[in-house]
């Protein structure tokens, strides 16, 4: 019988701890539980909208009818890194007739030369080619200007729940599909400019109104921090070892 052991140290090999971005919940709204209207940044109701053990349901409306909700007293400020996560359902039974199907807004016009538009975000999902393609898009403002940037077509069916994801950094933006990402784009290297407008769910927050058409199901907004640098591991930890045994 012959036994063979291998055994690696950080003695022989230069190794680190892989770096962990730190995330702090900032507001979450869980439309699936009771009470989530009367929350930390309440909320109001628009048009037709209804809050039901699915979710916050939005049904289509014509242009000049408003849909969704919208926060009331207060909002939750982005004053640099954070990432956004929504959850939804598209209803299939709508008849969506809208290029656009907006899930946040708080800025208005996703780019204008009014200045009062430059401030707050835009969070939507445009029409791609093709049955069922949408471009997870977001429109920013930074006082003096705005930035749309969007992510690649993506296939979102009908009645099927999905997790979006949206990543900002100043000078970076990803977003991300169940997991999978669907593209990232540059921004300007800065926080956004707080909003003037409260935050508005499934809808615009003014002027031709693009109801959803389907369920939110959670919005959460988190704050990040950069990775911290990697870790040198002690020399002589163990990272590695090898016990075959020849019978």
């Amino acid at each position: 019988m012959k036994r063979c052991k291998f055994l690696v140290t950080a003695a022989l090999l230069c190794c680190a701890v892989l770096p962990v971005s730190a995330k702090e919940l900032i507001a979450q709204w869980d439309f699936q539980k009771p009470n989530v209207l009367k929350g930390s940044y309440p909320l109001t109701l628009r048009g037709k909208s209804l809050v039901g053990k699915g979710g916050l349901w939005i049904p289509v409306s014509g242009k000049k009818e408003r849909g969704g909700a919208a926060t009331t007293v207060k909002q939750p400020i982005l004053d640099g890194r954070f990432l956004l996560t929504v959850e939804f359902t598209i209803s299939g039974k709508q008849k969506h007739q809208q290029s656009n199907l907006v899930l946040l807004d708080n800025k208005y016009v996703p780019n204008s030369s009014n200045p009062n538009h430059h401030c707050g975000f835009m969070l939507y999902l445009r029409r791609g080619k093709g049955a069922n393609m949408f471009i997870p898009t977001a429109a920013f403002g930074y006082k003096d200007k705005s930035v749309i940037v969007s992510g690649t077509a993506c296939k979102i069916l009908p009645d099927k729940r999905y997790v979006l994801t949206m990543d900002y950094a100043p000078g970076q933006v990803r977003f991300a599909i169940n997991g999978s990402s669907v593209g990232s784009g540059k921004t300007p290297a800065m926080a956004i400019a707080p909003a003037r407008l409260p935050l508005h769910f499934g809808d615009r927050a003014g002027a031709e109104y693009w109801p959803l058409g389907g369920t939110l199901h959670l919005v959460k907004f988190e704050k990040t921090s950069p990775p911290a640098p990697p870790k040198a591991l002690p020399v002589g930890t163990v990272i590695g070892k090898w016990d075959f045994t020849n019978a």
